[in-house]
């Protein structure tokens, strides 16, 4: 069995894409013990971190065939470009390709998204299995986005989203049949869930993300400081920066240096999935602008203060909060009474956490239990369509095999 991945970050410089990822890759490998792994990257090492005998499958030969195709996944590709023919030869022999969890999927990232569903279709036209696991999608409104992802969605043979709000509703907009979509939550809610803790951490978490999609102006950077360090000093308690991005265009680094009161522990190179997750075990709660530091937490049944200025991430948040009820607090930062806002849902989130954890340890076990049997469902689907194109193919998906810690789910 050959699985094609194409991941959420190309070079693991987003934590919450490459913990959907990593969780993506354990949950296939369950299914298909013997399956062999490609990944889409941008840096061949993080192909490695990922499944460390995956083949690494430059991105930039998806983008050089994106940017010069004509149509046919048959055409000569000329010598100087064997990023392209690795790329293509790798498509069109897998068995399965799969988009791994991720937010990508929407008019902030409409390059890679239309790379990305150009990379689908052209598996979807040679009548190869596909796939896309926990996605938060949207908004998209540009029209060349929108047209693109209306063409390849229904024909996509498994959808799984991450909320039942507005990416649910994309999917059936866009004609794919009920029969193909589940709603899983995060697929990352599972690595951090498995890092809880019975003890509550005294910690406030912090990250607010700066970048065009994220819409943080620096007022609302200064009101988040000076009302947090307020907060901390009356509680005894310390700042603990959650940073989920560090590339060079939108490393939350940089905003925590600012945020966080002069020596703070803010730096931890390199940065990975497990040492991000386990500072969140040290807060008791977290006031963040970045989804996944909010997903981290609230797996780990720590409440949550979201603060958002996008409806990029009011609809991240919106959904998040529908997964984990009355764990996650959203609040806009462009109202006149922000910082008082601010102030009241972090103290009602810290006074209520004892009370909320088994509540949200409980939802975060029942979206990983729901997720386990969508991706039986999808291998279920995706077997089938693969033994009508490959009659005498041998791989099967293990339906027997248990899932680590949660037992055997049949269909």
């Amino acid at each position: 069995m050959r699985i094609f991945i194409i991941p959420g970050t190309f070079d693991g410089s987003n934590l919450g894409d490459t913990a959907m990822a990593e969780i993506a890759i354990e949950r296939l490998k369950v299914l298909w013990p013997q399956a062999r792994f490609s990944v889409m990257t941008r840096v061949p090492a993080f192909s490695k971190k990922l499944c460390p005998v995956a083949k690494a499958i430059s991105f930039n030969g998806c983008k050089f065939w994106t940017q010069r195709q004509s149509g046919s996944w048959k055409r000569w590709f000329p010598p100087r470009s064997l990023r392209a023919r690795n790329f293509a030869s790798a498509l069109l022999e897998s068995d399965l390709v799969v988009l791994a969890g991720s937010g990508i999927l929407t008019d902030a990232f409409e390059a890679t998204s239309l790379r990305i569903l150009a990379t689908l279709r052209a598996a979807v036209d040679q009548g190869i299995p596909t796939a896309i696991l926990g996605q938060g999608i949207g908004p998209i409104t540009r029209p060349r986005l929108l047209a693109a992802a209306m063409g390849v969605f229904p024909l996509i043979d498994s959808v799984l989203v991450r909320e039942a709000g507005a990416s649910l509703s994309l999917v059936r907009e866009w004609k794919v049949p009920d029969e193909r979509i589940s709603v899983t939550g995060d697929d990352a809610v599972e690595l951090s869930w498995r890092k809880r803790t019975v003890t509550p951490g005294n910690g406030i978490g912090l990250n607010l993300r700066v970048a065009k999609y994220g819409g943080a102006e620096t007022q609302t950077l200064v009101t988040v400081r000076d009302v947090l360090q307020r907060e901390a000093a009356k509680r005894d308690s310390t700042l603990i920066g959650i940073p989920i991005a560090n590339g060079l265009r939108d490393s939350d680094l940089r905003t925590l240096r600012f945020l966080l009161p002069e020596g703070a522990d803010s730096d931890c190179v390199p940065w990975t999935t497990e040492n991000v997750i386990g500072r969140v075990s040290r807060c008791r709660i977290v006031v963040t602008g970045s989804y996944h530091a909010g997903v981290f937490a609230l797996a780990q049944g720590i409440p949550v203060v979201a603060v958002v200025q996008s409806e990029y991430y009011a609809r991240k948040f919106h959904g998040l909060a529908g997964q984990f009820a009355g764990g996650c607090t959203v609040i806009a930062a462009d109202g006149a009474q922000f910082a008082d806002q601010l102030s009241r849902a972090v103290d009602q989130a810290w006074n209520a956490g004892a009370e909320l954890k088994p509540r949200l340890l409980a939802a975060a076990e029942q979206q990983i239990a729901i997720g386990h049997r969508a991706y039986l469902q999808m291998a279920e689907i995706c077997s089938d369509r693969l033994r009508k194109i490959r009659p005498l193919s041998k791989h099967r998906y293990s339906s027997a095999q248990p899932f680590p810690g949660f037992g055997t789910v049949q269909l």
